[in-house]
């Protein structure tokens, strides 16, 4: 590994990012890894800190060591960055050098910076960002980073629906995982029409089907040359299982330690129902064409119709107060969004499956022992 602790005073001197977005389960993971794998490019773990700490720095211009060392600390406080494995010290002590006229932008990049692959580097290009939520704050990041781009990764609305299910990432409800679908789709296709030189959507299927066509494509995109060992992320297989605890790779992120395949593509043709099928092709409608996808089912009845509402209307209620939450304190919103989705849908599933819910419990403490 390389530790690539850089700082320079001049942001232009510094690597522009780029960030992969698109639907939790949809192959964002994936694309981390691959892009990780380059020898010119850093990608570290998934952690919302620009986004979460946005509101509270991102309009200073002077930072005093007193500041630079608050920022330090909410940086280490943010879910997830523990992953990254920087030491606090290092984190602390490499930011208050900055002390002066420095931009917000500038310092997430050299908190970046800090990070040590599991992957060696060679000349430093270009710096990744992996984060499914960021789907939504696109706009944000361009008014940070305006010479950023983005990779939104599309799956198929069935199969994402099917991995969600799995991993419990979300309420189990066909419209409303299909209505998030269609909303992230939807918001960052308008970001792109007014950018069209700065976003890049792939699909999943095609990505694991001609990997060898598709990861060149991007590469170009991306202003940086096709490497070959790119594929061959999987090698750092046993590196992984230092930094996941074994439950969440075994269950979450299995793929991470395997070659790219198609193993995950049209699995819901195997595990949905008719029922479930409909009221996806119901919710996604026309859109599914659009970005690709075959509907099974493009006439729907009234009960199809009726059945989706519930989880439309939770959808629709669970975006609007992402938005109201946003506005919050950046501790305080981080503990909502984490923590409130969870505690709403294990509050639902205790009055319509209770039975669910406690298989749910169940697992969660057992992944918490492996």
């Amino acid at each position: 590994m390389i530790k690539n602790s850089i700082i320079v005073s001049n942001q232009n001197n510094l690597p522009p990012f780029f960030f992969i977005i698109g639907r939790p389960r949809s192959g964002t993971t994936l694309l981390k890894m691959l892009f990780d794998a380059h020898s010119s490019v850093l990608v570290p773990p998934e952690c919302q800190f620009i986004v979460d700490l946005y509101s509270k720095y991102h309009k200073k211009g002077y930072w005093s060591v007193a500041d630079l060392k608050r920022f330090a600390k909410d940086v280490a406080g943010v879910w997830r960055f523990e992953m990254w494995r920087i030491p606090y010290d290092l984190l602390e002590s490499t930011l208050i050098k900055s002390e002066g006229e420095v931009s917000y932008p500038e310092l997430c990049k050299q908190v970046y910076l800090l990070y040590n692959s599991l992957y060696a580097k060679t000349e430093l290009k270009l710096l990744g960002d992996k984060n499914p939520g960021y789907s939504i704050y696109t706009k944000r990041l361009m008014k940070l980073f305006p010479e950023a781009k983005f990779v939104f990764i599309t799956r198929d609305y069935r199969d994402n629906f099917v991995s969600i299910m799995d991993v419990k990432f979300d309420i189990p409800w066909p419209s409303l995982v299909a209505w998030k679908w269609v909303y992230y789709y939807k918001r960052v296709k308008r970001e792109a029409l007014k950018h069209p030189d700065q976003y890049y959507f792939v699909n999943y299927e095609a990505l694991t089907a001609n990997p060898l066509e598709v990861i060149p494509s991007i590469c170009e995109f991306l202003g940086i040359s096709f490497e070959p060992t790119m594929l061959e992320y999987y090698e750092k297989k046993e590196e992984f299982t230092k930094m996941y605890r074994p439950g969440i790779l075994k269950n979450i992120h299995s793929n991470i330690i395997n070659e790219v395949n198609t193993s995950r593509v049209d699995v819901w043709k195997k595990r949905l129902t008719e029922k479930q099928v409909r009221i996806l092709d119901y919710v996604v409608g026309d859109l599914a064409e659009e970005a690709g996808y075959d509907r099974v089912y493009k006439n729907h009845s009234i009960m199809t119709k009726i059945s989706s509402i519930p989880g439309i209307l939770f959808a629709m209620m669970i975006i609007g107060a992402t938005s109201v939450i946003d506005l919050f304190p950046a501790k305080v919103r981080e503990n909502l969004l984490s923590k409130g989705p969870k505690a709403v849908a294990f509050f639902i599933l205790s009055i319509v499956n209770p039975k669910k819910l406690k298989e749910i419990k169940q697992k969660i403490e057992s992944n918490k022992m492996q």
